[in-house]
């Protein structure tokens, strides 16, 4: 994985409502600290994008949208501990509004060579022995709704539904903020409210941290500048089509897709239709699913030093370059970007995600359109598992919706098709009818019209009584013995289907190994983490996918191959792509 590299906070003059813009003595700059207070400077950088390899350090960069690094206001709080016990020590002091934010980046890539400094409100230390620390949380959501400062700054909430995060000065400390915080989303990603971002936690070849020590003075001048970086809580995900791809991109009338080009297979020259803006055509697109319910306030890194005794694959877990350096040779250390994280569900309860199936099938505006030359991504919370803890059911993942072309029928007007029981050729709807009839009737004698019920959905049927919901033209059960014979048919109503064959690769160079998954081989390799970008995409179809929204299942992510295929770079907001083929 690469390092991650900083953009400073792009802040307009008085974006800060002063350096005092806190609870109990807003905007009066000129008046000294109240009693036991003193001053602090920080340095607040925005993450931005890193390679995707601690090695590649060349590799495409891309900012994403300015929405992402809009700051409309933020909270700073301050927790205090002896200094030999560390920041997990620390325990909450006071924390303080940074007052209404309105930055937003005035160009496209927002670079900056400057870090606007900001001197505001702190605590003074009650003993010579401790260390001051620094949290900060930007877009906290309109009116505090995310995150708020209560009691005259001695508690912090993190509202999550009816049991919120909470911190109490003199008892809380960093640890409460890796509890479970259960919130959507789209709660902190809004264009209005702006991306909720909190500290990244960053190592230093001896230990990691996440809390900023800082100094707190009697004096504005003697306020000493303390760089404080954050991260947004998210993950961001785009899926596009490769328009070169060797799966032969159309467009045509309207609709774009991919061939099937696979020598020898029972598919060449079929279609796949990923994108339909023809009249009345079905609502096609891409979109997460098994996402989390849940997530931590700051990010877990906990096990690092467990990580990192991972023999050949622990150069993933920390990048390569410095944010940011301290002190001076030979006695100078680095602080790296950290590349992985313990989510709540770690161990994976099957519970804490949002799973689509055949009884939960998506909206249409769940639906994303396909990037092209505008990004067009959705956000997740962070969703990370043990390597023994990586299925189907609890690894975030791309459900793709399509239309399947059959050669055969590709210029008629009922595009529907049917694969019959373990048999994977496709078969038209006369075949179908054929086959059928000729399984209840094979002498002839009987006289059967069969049909399709115009109500059934495509989907999967198994057995006489589910069968006769889909075929017309059989009464009684004169027919259930050579119907349950069928096996299941799967039934692509109009070429509709589905590719569930993308899970989100994190470490994309990690492959599974031919012995026992363990974390010290496999650890990583699939997943999404808070503030990486995935790019997915689509490069090769070499077949049609399910004709329903199966349920994933327990198996492992890697256990069968499926008729997608997809590439990935990724990197932290670093964009993360990744190349499927169908």
């Amino acid at each position: 994985m690469g390092n991650l590299k900083y953009f400073s906070l792009l802040m307009v003059a008085g974006m800060f409502a002063a350096c005092s813009d806190n609870l109990e003595n807003p905007g009066n700059e000129n008046d000294g600290p109240k009693t036991g207070e003193g001053y602090v400077k920080v340095a607040i950088n925005l993450p931005s994008v890193s390679s995707s390899r601690a090695f590649d350090e060349n590799n495409n960069l891309d900012d994403g949208d300015k929405k992402e690094y809009a700051v409309k206001n933020g909270i700073i709080a301050f927790f205090e501990g002896v200094k030999t016990d560390g920041e997990n020590a620390a325990k909450l002091v006071k924390a303080y509004y940074m007052g209404t934010l309105t930055g937003t980046p005035d160009n496209d890539k927002h670079v900056s060579s400057t870090v606007t400094v900001q001197t505001l409100d702190a605590p003074m230390l009650s003993d010579d022995k401790n260390q001051m620390y620094a949290l900060v949380i930007l877009n906290n959501g309109l009116n505090n709704s995310i995150v708020s400062v209560e009691n005259d700054g001695k508690r912090l909430s993190f509202k999550s539904g009816d049991a919120p995060i909470i911190l109490e000065a003199g008892t809380s400390t960093i640890n409460d903020l890796y509890g479970k915080w259960s919130l959507n989303a789209s709660d902190i990603t809004s264009d209005a409210n702006g991306f909720l971002m909190l500290n990244s936690p960053l190592y230093n070849g001896t230990k990691a941290q996440t809390l900023v020590p800082v100094t707190v003075s009697k004096t504005k001048d003697g306020a000493e500048t303390a760089n404080i970086y954050v991260e947004r809580v998210v993950a961001k995900v785009d899926v596009s089509i490769n328009p070169t791809s060797p799966g032969d991109y159309f467009t045509e009338n309207n609709r774009s897709g991919l061939s099937v080009k696979k020598d020898g297979s029972i598919y060449t020259g079929d279609k796949v239709v990923f994108i339909d803006e023809s009249a009345d055509a079905p609502k096609l697109g891409w979109t997460l699913n098994v996402t989390n319910k849940n997530t931590k306030p700051l990010r877990n890194v906990s096990s690092i030093a467990t990580w990192l005794g991972y023999g050949t694959i622990k150069s993933y877990f920390i990048g390569n370059t410095a944010v940011y350096e301290e002190g001076t040779e030979p006695n100078k250390i680095s602080w790296k970007r950290i590349y992985w994280a313990i989510d709540n569900n770690y161990d994976a309860t099957a519970t804490d995600f949002n799973v689509y199936n055949e009884t939960n099938k998506p909206e249409d505006k769940s639906w994303g359109a396909y990037s092209t030359s505008t990004i067009v991504p959705q956000y997740c919370l962070e969703n990370t598992a043990s390597a023994a803890n990586v299925k189907d059911n609890n690894t975030t993942a791309v459900l793709i919706k399509a239309t399947y072309w059959v050669d055969e029928i590709a210029d008629s007007e009922d595009k529907s098709f049917f694969m019959i029981d373990d048999n994977a050729a496709t078969v038209t709807k006369a075949d179908f009818l054929e086959k059928v009839k000729n399984t209840l009737d094979p002498n002839g004698t009987a006289s059967l019209t069969l049909g399709i019920n115009e109500k059934a959905d495509g989907g999967y049927y198994t057995g006489a009584e589910e069968l006769k919901t889909l075929i017309t033209g059989i009464s009684g059960n004169t027919y259930d013995t050579a119907l349950d014979e069928l096996g299941t048919i799967r039934y692509y109503k109009d070429g509709g289907c589905y590719y569930y064959a993308v899970p989100i690769k994190h470490f994309n160079d990690i492959t599974k190994p031919s012995g026992t998954i363990e974390d010290s081989n496999f650890l990583g390799a699939y997943g999404v983490v808070r503030n990486n970008w995935y790019q997915i995409t689509i490069n090769s179809v070499s077949g049609p996918g399910a004709p329903g929204v199966t349920d994933p299942g327990e198996g492992g992510v890697e256990d069968e191959e499926g008729y997608i295929k997809c590439s990935i770079n990724i990197l932290s907001w670093a964009k993360r792509t990744q190349g499927v083929e169908l």
